[in-house]
């Protein structure tokens, strides 16, 4: 219908009004590209505190009323550990193996502060991961352990002279082999 009108109107010499021209495409600049992140770098006390977290969350969990991580994030928290820092992963095992509970970093601390006092508390206390081994907790010894339960068979065993017999080099797990002087 529109049509036919328009018709009739061009015959009067009325001519339908022309679509309004497209404006000219404006050139936009392109928006600066967003500045590059840099991934933040974390330290080895950062990163260990942040594993012993985790896998306090991963023991704990159903106390502390929160979900637990996976078992792959804890078996990948537990490899860093014994990786980068072996006495504090003793300790932490022997601490589960005993059910103490270990020394947390609060958010607020100097992680470095944090790392530093770990270690020595477990310096101070050989003993108790000792015990932990005696008592059938599973984990990898360091020097001060294998020296302390050395002693300790020299000690409890008269003559007997404990060897220590690292197989397939240092990358091997470590193990104490004893040799009773008397029936060899």
């Amino acid at each position: 219908m529109t049509k036919l009108f328009l018709l009739v109107l061009s015959f009067f010499g009325r001519k339908p009004p022309k679509p309004a021209p497209a404006a000219p495409a404006k050139l936009v600049a392109a928006p600066n590209p967003p500045p590059a992140v840099h991934p933040r770098i974390r330290t080895l006390a950062q990163q260990a505190r942040d594993t012993v977290e985790l896998l306090h969350r991963h023991e704990r969990a159903h106390v502390l009323g929160v979900s637990r991580p996976s078992n792959e994030a804890a078996a990948v928290g537990w490899a860093f550990l014994e990786d980068h820092i072996l006495p504090i992963a003793g300790y932490l095992r022997a601490c589960i193996h005993l059910e103490m509970s270990w020394p947390l970093c609060p958010r607020g601390a100097d992680p470095d502060d944090w790392l530093s006092s770990t270690l020595q508390l477990t310096a101070k206390q050989i003993e108790t991961i000792v015990t932990a081994i005696r008592t059938g907790a599973s984990l990898r010894a360091w020097r001060a352990v294998e020296d302390i339960m050395a002693r300790d068979v020299e000690h409890q065993l008269r003559g007997c002279k404990p060897v220590t017999i690292h197989l397939g080099g240092p990358e091997a797990r470590r193990e104490v082999h004893l040799r009773d002087s008397y029936r060899s």
